[in-house]
């Protein structure tokens, strides 16, 4: 499969050619002077993600080609559609006009930028998704329908958001202090113990890879 690609957004060429980079040189790179360079102008996070699943439908014997190499962000939009319509339902299951509101919400969607642009080949679909069920879990913590293990759950989707893209990074951050405060006399300190401690092993690996890249980070970082 060719580098040369024209993408039908910018965006498409940068996440998909760090994609490729993963498929041939096994980690988000670009080819600079016969040198392999990581690449931290963008979160390597995605284009790592991506290119393991592009790695994997290779590797069964299909080529890649413009239809199959957004995959990935086509099957989490969907995913999204039906988690926020679950979100509406569960929220809303007394409500008479339950149904008339989740198709009105969805037609709403349908009119905004988010129908144009949502098949983009960017973080932005996975990272809505773990919010939603981020938001999903923590509804359920106030119903008391949840066990220790939801509390693992949120803490790696917390730490994943976080290395996905310095938007979501924000978002991680203040969803992180919203939860603290408002569950830390609720629910058992060691609950939020192991959230914490799954969080921070989860984004280890990101850390130890610009470690032990930091010139080139410091480099795309700055220059």
């Amino acid at each position: 499969y060719s580098f040369i690609f024209i993408s039908p957004k910018s965006d498409d060429g940068v996440y998909h050619y760090a994609s490729l980079s993963v498929l041939f040189n096994g980690f988000p790179s670009i080819n600079f002077n016969k040198e392999t360079i990581p690449i931290f102008f963008i979160f390597p996070t995605y284009p790592f993600i991506n290119g393991l699943f592009l790695n994997f439908i290779n590797n069964i014997g299909f080529s890649i080609n413009e239809y199959n190499y957004k995959i990935v962000v086509l099957f989490f939009s969907i995913l999204n559609i039906f988690l926020i319509r679950y979100i509406f339902f569960k929220m809303l299951y007394k409500n008479i006009y339950c149904n008339l509101i989740v198709s009105f919400f969805l037609i709403s969607l349908s009119v905004t930028p988010f129908a144009n642009n949502f098949y983009i080949n960017r973080p932005q679909a996975i990272g809505l998704f773990i919010i939603f069920l981020i938001y999903l879990l923590s509804y359920n913590i106030e119903l008391n329908k949840i066990n220790k293990f939801n509390y693992y759950i949120i803490g790696f989707l917390l730490g994943f958001l976080l290395i996905l893209h310095p938007i979501f990074s924000i978002i991680s951050s203040f969803i992180c202090f919203h939860l603290l405060i408002k569950y830390l006399n609720k629910i058992n300190l060691k609950n939020i113990f192991r959230s914490i401690l799954i969080f921070i092993i989860t984004i280890i690996p990101f850390f130890y890879w610009i470690f032990i890249n930091q010139e080139h980070f410091v480099d795309q970082l700055f220059n």
